[in-house]
């Protein structure tokens, strides 16, 4: 196993965790983890996207990018991060911009009302709380017409896809046609 940078995550370079949001939007982040970023969906690339750039720059500097703070708290306090699980699976840092892998959010329907879970996750949440459609407009979960945002990425390169939600196989907004 190869001694894993202390800033380093291969993430930012070979992932995208993407969902949408509303009609025309996206929610995308380096990964699941990390925080995320509000894009207009038909203008999203995810080699020259600006949020994904200054992640990028920031770990090549060395210095910890604030948007994966999650990975910094629970390496400091002693524990594994999804950033080691990450590093570990490749043998050579590499710094080419190459979408690899994705964490996809493509539903938020849920036909469970978890403790731990709410509306943003969950839409029998949503149902449950009755809550009007602007409120779900602020939540980012009025219905999208379709994923066609998916159609413009390039895909070829996939290895892993990681598939997040409310079940996200609930429905078929997973499945191309």
């Amino acid at each position: 196993m190869s001694k894993i940078s202390s800033t380093y995550c291969l993430d930012a370079w070979h992932n995208l965790y993407i969902e949408p949001v509303n009609h025309d939007q996206i929610r995308i982040a380096a990964c699941c983890q990390s925080q995320m970023n509000l894009e207009t969906s038909h203008t999203f690339d995810f080699v020259h996207n600006d949020f994904l750039g200054e992640i990028r720059r920031d770990l090549s500097s060395g210095i910890q990018s604030p948007e994966c703070d999650s990975c910094w708290r629970i390496e400091a306090a002693g524990g594994r991060s999804r950033r080691h699980s990450v590093m570990e699976e490749y043998d050579q840092p590499d710094c080419q911009v190459d979408l690899q892998s994705l964490d996809i959010n493509v539903t938020w329907a849920c036909n469970l009302a978890c403790v731990m879970c709410g509306p943003t996750w969950s839409s029998t949440w949503a149902k449950e709380l009755s809550l009007p459609a602007t409120r779900l407009i602020d939540l980012g979960r009025s219905h999208q017409r379709s994923n066609d945002w998916l159609d413009r990425m390039d895909f070829s390169r996939i290895s892993r896809v990681h598939f997040n939600g409310g079940e996200p196989l609930l429905n078929h907004d997973h499945r191309r046609d």
